[in-house]
């Protein structure tokens, strides 16, 4: 071999351990980088995990506070009204299906605070309610100490008749407390008061305290029964000091057309043997409303544009 040929191979043995050099380079380097990587990525997996496990931890927490805030609401409410349907404690609790209110209704049974019946006509069953027990009462009582307690739930002492009446009075409930009324007391509660010709169905005070007896009315009555009703009405305003006003609800605009004309049509009403003359000024304690008029009502009752409410007290003046 010339020592030609022997330069040019010494050249090409140093070009290959020089390539061989930095290829060992690159691939130390990919190492080194790939170790970084799988570093990160363990530290980002670990700190991923411990964010999952926080969140979970925090919505647990918070579906456990729900879970308590929805069984005091209808507790709190059944010690009010002591029986219930699902579709009211929807709207109470604020869930967006019926089987959503009955499933905490179905978990609150099986801790012993209610019980359900179903009233039937026949075979054909008409409602199924849900009742406070005694338990329930306990427990509620001593969440809230102020509540005032009344009757557990007893089905034989529910009438079929007075269900659908008993219904509207809690839907108006919450119709009211959603307007801003408070101190709700239903007619019920009232029974003590054994001065009073007439019993309510409720009595709340409006966001302006005005205190408002309402009477949930579904069917009419006989004119010789309002005149009754509206002297009773009277002798509490401006008497016995026992309410400011008072606001019929009905279902329909109909049957509020028909009740109002009752009214306006009573002439005189007789009080201690005297004949009394009912005026205008009568009337204006009275307001007359469809359901759905005091739910999309943004005013109080006593600020209805064609029947206002005066200020200024009045005796009950004989002929």
């Amino acid at each position: 071999m010339s020592i030609g040929n022997v330069k040019e191979v010494m050249q090409h043995i140093k070009a290959l351990e020089q390539r061989i050099t930095c290829l060992e380079e690159e691939v130390h380097s990919n190492i080194h980088q790939s170790n970084e990587n799988e570093l990160v990525k363990r530290t980002y997996t670990s700190e991923s995990k411990k964010k999952i496990q926080s969140t979970q931890i925090h919505s647990y927490k918070l579906r456990q506070e729900r879970k308590v805030e929805k069984q005091n609401l209808i507790l709190d409410f059944l010690l009010r009204h002591t029986w219930t349907i699902p579709d009211i404690v929807r709207i109470l609790i604020n869930v967006k299906s019926i089987q959503a209110a009955t499933k905490t209704l179905e978990r609150m049974k099986k801790d012993g605070l209610i019980k359900d019946f179903e009233y039937k006509n026949g075979t054909s069953r008409l409602h199924r309610v849900w009742g406070i027990t005694r338990q329930g009462q306990v427990y509620a009582s001593n969440i809230n100490e102020s509540a005032k307690v009344g009757k557990c739930f007893e089905p034989s002492k529910v009438s079929i008749q007075s269900i659908p009446h008993a219904l509207d009075i809690q839907y108006m409930y919450l119709t009211a407390i959603n307007a801003g009324y408070s101190d709700w007391v239903n007619g019920s509660a009232l029974g003590y008061k054994k001065k009073l010709m007439r019993i309510p169905d409720a009595i709340s005070v409006s966001n302006n305290n005005i205190r408002v007896a309402f009477e949930i009315e579904r069917t009419v009555k006989s004119t010789k029964r309002y005149r009754e009703i509206l002297l009773s009405h009277l002798i509490e305003i401006t008497k016995n000091d026992s309410w400011d006003l008072v606001a019929y609800l009905c279902p329909d605009e109909k049957l509020v057309t028909r009740i109002t004309n009752i009214f306006r049509r009573i002439e005189h009403v007789n009080y201690q043997g005297k004949k009394i003359y009912i005026t205008n000024q009568h009337l204006s304690y009275f307001k007359f409303f469809t359901y759905e008029e005091f739910r999309n009502m943004k005013r109080n009752v006593d600020e209805k544009k064609y029947c206002v409410r005066t200020d200024v007290g009045f005796e009950l003046d004989t002929a």
